[in-house]
């Protein structure tokens, strides 16, 4: 987004996601990173989702000017740290988009703000999940993955130094 001209659109579109055996809640997650490059831009992402591979669509999210961030640089930026990312719930993926052709679709709209990120995409069964990790731990760039998993999960982390951990991973029954 550096650089560009204010009204230029960014697109990205999923292939075809089979939602057709989903009989519960659906959660649509992502994160992004981003700065205004001064604070009157007012960029746009909008998130849209399809039933019918794309022949139609609708707006199921949008987050704009000081939602995405009120933060400024002026130079062009990119993330640094974990706190830099902003992590998006979406529990509006009803049962209408629980279909063998359903997309999803993730338009940013430039106002002349800074670079934009793009990250974690995943949809799952059921209600929203948080890794919530002790704020005093000395854990880095904890993750799990794949979300969601049935049979077998990773498990990646950092720690300042050399030191036993102990990882407790629990799923949301316990």
């Amino acid at each position: 987004n550096f650089g560009q001209q204010a009204g230029n659109i960014d697109e990205i579109i999923s292939a075809p996601i089979d939602l057709s055996d989903i009989s519960d809640n659906m959660t649509l997650t992502f994160r992004y990173a981003y700065r205004k490059r001064s604070a009157n831009n007012d960029d746009w992402l909008r998130v849209f989702l399809t039933s019918d591979c794309g022949e139609s669509w609708s707006v199921r999210r949008n987050i704009r000017g000081n939602q995405l961030s009120s933060l400024t640089a002026t130079n062009s930026w990119e993330p640094a740290s974990q706190d830099d990312w902003t992590t998006v719930h979406m529990t509006n993926v009803t049962s209408a988009f629980w279909v063998d052709n359903f997309r999803v679709m993730f338009q940013f709209e430039s106002d002349g703000g800074n670079n934009f990120y793009l990250d974690d995409i995943n949809i799952y069964s059921g209600g929203p999940s948080e890794l919530n990790v002790d704020e005093n731990t000395t854990f880095k760039g904890f993750n799990v993955y794949p979300n969601p998993a049935s049979k077998e999960v990773n498990v990646t982390f950092d720690l300042d130094n050399n030191q036993y951990a102990k990882v407790e991973l629990l799923n949301s029954l316990g």
